[in-house]
Formats: C-alpha cells, structure tokens, sequence
C-alpha cells in the first residue's frame, strides 16, 4: 500500500495536433508520425508514457489509407473517425487528440504542424514572409493574405517610410547629399516608431504621430530606398521588425524579409512581376490618387529603386533559396491569392 503522502494528484491530459499531408500512403503514415512525436516531444512524454488514447480524424479528401496506420508501431489505443466536407476547410489534414494520465502540473502543449499552424494563429506562432521589387504586388497581396489567415500585417517598407521622414525633418538627410552620419545615431536614439494594429489594420506612428498617408507620397519611397542602405537603420529597424516577428503569428512584406529578419519562415514567397507592368501599376496608382506625372518618369524612379535595392551592401534584395517564386506579372490579384494560399495550406508538415 502506497502512503498518500507520496501519491502526486494525477490527470487525464488531452493534448491537440494537427498537421497536413498529400494524399499517398506514405504520406499519410509519415506525417501522422511525425505529428505524434512531435506531441510527445514538446510535452516531455516518452513513447512508454500512460498514453490513454489517441483519437485520430482526417478530412475526407484523404482516401490512400487510415491515418491510424502510422502509429500502430506505439501500440496505444486508437480510433480513427472521418470529418465532415466543410466548405473552405483546410484540406488533406489529419489531426489528433492525444489523451495521456499524467501529474496534475503538467500543462498540454498543443502541436500544429506545416500548413495546420494557420488553423490555430493563438496556439502555434506562424511567419509568412513575402519579398519583391517595388511594384511587384507584395505588400497587397501581404495585406489580403493576412486577413485571410486572421493575422497581423507588418509592411516593413512603412517603416524605412517613417525613418526617412524623421530623417527629412531632422536634416540628416538632404537631397544630393550623403547621410550626416555624426548625426544619425542620436536622431534614431531619439526616435519612436511604432505599428499599431486596430481589428489587424496596421496604422504606423511616428514620435507619436499618425503618418499612415504621409508615408505613401512618392518621394518619401524614393528616399527610403536609398536610405534603407545605410547598416545602422538597418540595424534599428531590424529590431522592430523582428520583436513583432517574434511575439505574433504574422505576415511580413519587405526587401530582406525570408534572408534576414525571418530566415526561419514557415512560409516565404518571393513577389515579382515585369518591369514594364510594375511601372504601369505604379503609375496609374499614382493617378488615381490625383498626383500629376508620366510614365517615362515612373519607370526612371522604378529602376533606380531596383538598383538601390539589388546592389546594397547590407541585405540585398534577392530571392531566399527556399522561397516560392509567384510572378503577378500576368495574375490577378485574386488568381495570385489563390496561388499562395494553396501552397500555405498545402505545405506538408
């Protein structure tokens, strides 16, 4: 007879876990595995821990075999149901319940997978990093993306923006010249730039001050083009940029975002179009917003920002190895959507 002074008050533990995977049996059978180790793992639980039981559901565009299959090797109790075709669903995902009796303090760390993290923002923290040229659509389709995904939007182009009309302002920077070093530091020191998200519309405050509409004129983008070379804004931005990484499920739009803020993306993709329709889109926004100007004078802007971009020392545009490459040149923003948003719940976990 144990004293129940040494007894420890026990619990049944239900830990969650979904993943996504393709339709074949190895597929299915690695994935399901993979996801129960990674629930074992996280939650400190070894293969001989008291597994209760495991609930097993897949979605019914899974047909190749039983989820089941991949975790007979454990031995633990199972069972597999199918769910309901639900319109707009993630597709081609397996989840799992993992009941495990266990110490009462123990706290369930719940598991998702590749394109299941978006099923869960609040439980497992996503990156979606999104690169490309000026013009090429990146920060649109980040914007929509976001939304669609229930996340935070985080134009770090906004915020270059920002720094180049504190920049402006303070005299650090003057047209012809180069930057007064001696200066920047102190100013930047002396500078507060925030994002601000209301029901995930990012709004960007410089020293206090909503610049949301300043920010869009297009010499302040110029401008920031050039100064987003210089290391030490770099540097100061960088941080921003990844404390908001780091602290929320995310979509990031930028020059440097897949290769230097989050090289560590779970997803990334790489925006491009033709310099010709990248200069057209520029233009006729530039229009619509009543701003008087050519397209010959466009497409100039445009070059010398590509060039600024592609040729800097620190953090050159380029696109991340591991990136998918979504051309919009000849996509609709609807048809481009649609194109990232299959390959973000596609990804096999």
């Amino acid at each position: 007879m144990i004293p129940l002074g040494t007894m420890s008050a026990m619990q049944l533990l239900s830990i969650r876990g979904a993943t996504v995977c393709q339709n074949t049996v190895s597929s299915i059978e690695s994935c399901t595995q993979r996801l129960y180790e990674q629930i074992l793992l996280t939650n400190n639980l070894g293969v001989d821990s008291n597994i209760s039981a495991v609930f097993v559901s897949m979605t019914r565009d899974l047909d190749a075999c039983f989820a089941a299959r991949g975790l007979r090797k454990y031995d633990v109790p199972m069972f597999s149901s199918v769910e309901p075709n639900i319109k707009g669903a993630l597709k081609r995902c397996i989840r799992l319940l993992v009941q495990v009796n266990c110490e009462y303090t123990k706290v369930a760390q719940h598991i998702y997978l590749g394109g299941a993290k978006t099923l869960r923002p609040d439980k497992a923290k996503f990156v979606v990093a999104m690169d490309g040229p000026a013009g090429s659509g990146k920060s649109t389709l980040a914007k929509i993306i976001a939304q669609r995904l229930g996340v935070v939007h985080l134009d770090t182009g906004a915020l270059y923006r920002a720094a180049a009309i504190k920049l402006i302002k303070t005299g650090v920077y003057k047209e012809g010249l180069t930057l007064d070093l001696d200066r920047l530091s102190q100013v930047l020191a002396n500078t507060t730039i925030k994002m601000d998200y209301d029901a995930l519309i990012s709004r960007v405050y410089l020293d206090g001050i909503d610049i949301s509409q300043d920010i869009r004129e297009p010499n302040i983008s110029r401008i920031a083009s050039i100064v987003a070379s210089n290391p030490f804004l770099r540097q100061y931005l960088n941080k921003i940029q990844s404390q908001v990484a780091s602290q929320q499920s995310c979509v990031i739009d930028g020059r440097d975002i897949g290769t230097v803020i989050a090289p560590n993306a779970d997803f990334k993709f790489f925006v491009k179009a033709s310099e010709q329709e990248r200069a057209k889109r520029r233009y006729n926004d530039l229009v619509r917003k009543g701003q008087s100007i050519d397209l010959d004078s466009v497409m100039v802007d445009m070059k010398e920002r590509d060039y600024n971009d592609s040729t800097r020392e620190v953090a050159p545009l380029y696109q991340a190895s591991d990136a998918i490459l979504v051309d919009t040149t000849d996509r609709t923003v609807v048809q481009s959507v649609s194109y990232i948003m299959r390959h973000i719940f596609g990804k096999n976990g």
